[in-house]
């Protein structure tokens, strides 16, 4: 049993097309979430196409006023403004739209599992979720391992809304760059290097535990296979009714997953399927481990502790716990090692004393 191949990508690829894939622009609705100066299908072209984003377009044109690299004249009205809560609260259209997009989106929601709810509630029957996602392997979430379904559920049955502290620890913590770029191709193969330092992250974390605000973070880390599996575990759970139509391989730094919404839940009922779906999650691990990028484990320029901590930091934290975790394991070996010992003697001594 193997897992369905990934859709290959020749280098000159059409990104637009590929991520679009077979939905058709002129007879279709869609929505695309978080176009801001970039959209994938912008409103000039005719399209029949709604937005939401984080705030309306003239705040977005003021907030890259001074950003010499973006074109703020791309920033088209904002049909939706999404600032909190969930999405179809902020999209009142149940069933309003043939297709929804989100580039990049998906790694950020403090709830994805919602938010996939929320995108399918948005469909009509056999709509098309279209999605591009970062593959850890090529981007600063490369020392991160992938997202599994427990973290998934464990958002979703808090209702989260905010990334929580350890969240935000994870992803400034880790965060590298390769070549000076937090983002590149396999062709990258210098050492990684720590994007922020200690202090930075001591900062975020502490940010994070005191401020009711959002604050912007890779949340959820993904390579194609480990993403497939957690949109068929979650369905095989119950939890979303989006199916995977099609899944590319990675191109530079990112892949893309056309999802539809089905009328039924795919439950694994026979071996072939449980198969199949361990097959995925162990391709996906596979891809963790071969690091075909190139990169190894040698990390330049570490971030050196600051030089007076205060008592408790996320490092000494990490540190004491470590070495406590190695501690405790060592007593346990040899106190369960005596008492399995002294055990075995005591039934010893009553087998010898019986007549």
């Amino acid at each position: 049993m193997t897992v369905a191949p990934l859709t290959p990508l020749t280098p000159d690829f059409d990104r637009r097309a590929v991520l679009l894939g077979g939905i058709e622009l002129a007879t279709s609705s869609g929505l695309e979430i978080g176009p801001s100066f970039s959209p994938i299908v912008p409103k000039s072209d005719g399209t029949r196409i709604k937005t939401v984003d984080h705030t309306d377009a003239e705040s977005l044109r003021l907030k890259y006023a001074d950003n010499e690299t973006i074109d703020v004249t791309r920033i088209e009205a904002v049909d939706y403004v999404w600032s909190s809560g969930r999405l179809r609260d902020a999209v009142p259209e149940p069933g309003g739209f043939d297709y929804v997009i989100g580039s990049h989106v998906l790694e950020h929601m403090p709830n994805p599992i919602a938010f996939l709810q929320d995108c399918s509630n948005l469909l009509a029957a056999g709509g098309t979720l279209a999605l591009a996602l970062p593959d850890h392997r090529f981007c600063f979430d490369l020392l991160r391992p992938t997202t599994t379904i427990g973290q998934w559920i464990d958002a979703y049955d808090a209702k989260r809304l905010l990334h929580t502290p350890g969240t935000v620890a994870d992803h400034v913590l880790h965060a590298t760059k390769r070549d000076g770029l937090i983002a590149w191709t396999p062709a990258h193969t210098s050492p990684v290097e720590f994007l922020h330092t200690y202090d930075e992250a001591i900062a975020s974390l502490e940010q994070a535990r005191t401020q009711a605000d959002y604050l912007d973070v890779h949340a959820w880390v993904f390579n194609p296979h480990s993403f497939a599996a957690l949109i068929e575990v979650s369905n095989r759970f119950g939890l979303i009714d989006l199916q995977i139509n099609e899944l590319t391989e990675s191109a530079g730094m990112e892949f893309f997953a056309s999802l539809q919404k089905s009328s039924a839940i795919r439950v694994a009922e026979t071996p072939d399927e449980e198969a199949a779906c361990l097959d995925r999650m162990l391709a996906a691990r596979e891809f963790w481990r071969s690091d075909s990028n190139g990169a190894g484990t040698e990390v330049l320029n570490a971030p050196a502790p600051p030089d007076e901590l205060p008592p408790l930091t996320l490092r000494s934290v990490l540190d004491s716990g470590r070495r406590e975790g190695d501690r405790v394991a060592r007593v346990a070996r040899r106190d369960g090692t005596r008492i399995i010992r002294g055990v075995g003697r005591r039934i010893a001594k009553r087998r010898e004393s019986r007549p």
